[in-house]
């Protein structure tokens, strides 16, 4: 049987992980399941529960489960976030709003460097990751993003880091922008 078990941070990331397993689980052992991890693990940090699900769960009548004891036995993979692979964006439709992509033959060209999959390798290639970084039109390497500007942030608390950025048109207000990321930074940091 496979079961989905999903992960939803206080940061506002959702991690869902399939464990297959070689029994077959009932709907109520799934549910009592789910009620115990639930008390037993909600407002800890992915670290706390790496530390400490052991001794959290070690006297609850599931302990030797199939399901419990996969949980446990590879935790620090189960209870962790790749902070390499995520990357997390709003709505392209917003920078419709701004005049330089009113033209919908202007928005078409910068759509498909507002994909995930592009934006993480342009990210690696161009944004180091310890540092705060504006690159502006042509700067950014890559034809799609020259009437774009892009201001990004570093940011890091225990056991994740990354980038904040915005993307948007040549004209935005960079200082100001600059200013509201890392505060925003300053917000993420102490939330995690």
């Amino acid at each position: 049987d496979r079961v989905m078990l999903v992960l939803a941070l206080d940061t506002g990331i959702v991690k869902s992980i399939v464990l297959n397993l070689d029994i077959r689980l009932k709907t109520k052992f799934i549910n009592k399941t789910t009620q115990l991890l639930k008390d037993r693990l909600i407002n800890l940090s992915l670290k706390e529960i790496q530390n400490s699900i052991i001794n959290r769960l070690n006297d609850v009548e599931i302990y030797t489960h199939e399901l419990v004891q996969v949980l446990i036995n590879d935790r620090s993979n189960y209870f962790s976030i790749d902070s390499n692979n995520c990357i997390y964006t709003s709505s392209a439709d917003v920078l419709l709003e701004q005049p330089e992509f009113n033209n919908v033959v202007d928005y078409k060209k910068i759509l498909p460097a507002l994909d995930k999959d592009f934006l993480i390798k342009h990210f690696k290639t161009n944004f180091s990751l310890g540092s705060e970084s504006t690159l502006i039109g042509k700067e950014n390497g890559d034809i799609r993003l020259n009437e774009c500007a892009i201001i990004t942030t570093y940011f890091e608390s225990g056991i994740i880091s990354g980038k904040i950025g915005i993307v948007g048109p040549k004209r935005i207000p960079y200082q100001s922008l600059q200013s509201i990321l890392e505060q925003f930074t300053e917000i993420v940091e102490s939330a995690i």
